[in-house]
């Protein structure tokens, strides 16, 4: 059961976080602990029963040394009536081969701001 303040994407980025932290062979207690936050408040991110504020996923991404739209890839297209299209995984797995957190959240922002353009025609 989920909060009434929750919905899908909460879930589908709860799971994305449980599969970082099993994949640094982290317990929720561990990541509870490097976050300031209890287990049980991990668990609830997991299960997508209560919200992550943007800052928290921002901890969490920089933690696990991912980008914070790993946590976003393919919901825009999962909204979308198009299948995703092989540009779409290319795109994501450029961004993920920047290494450089500074680079590589400046090459989000400028695909987001090319994004916002092409909204506008």
């Amino acid at each position: 059961m989920t909060n009434k303040n929750t919905n899908q994407i909460d879930i589908i980025i709860g799971k994305r976080i449980r599969v970082c932290r099993r994949n640094a062979n982290m317990s929720q207690e561990s990541l509870g602990n490097a976050l300031g936050i209890t287990f049980q408040q991990i668990q609830n991110y997991e299960l997508g029963t209560n919200r992550i504020t943007a800052g928290r996923l921002y901890e969490i991404a920089d933690l696990f040394g991912v980008p914070v739209s790993y946590f976003y890839k393919g919901l825009y297209q999962a909204e979308q009536s198009d299948p995703p299209t092989a540009n779409d995984d290319a795109v994501s797995q450029a961004l993920d081969r920047i290494k450089n957190r500074t680079r590589r959240d400046l090459a989000i922002k400028l695909i987001l701001t090319i994004l916002k353009e092409f909204e506008t025609d």
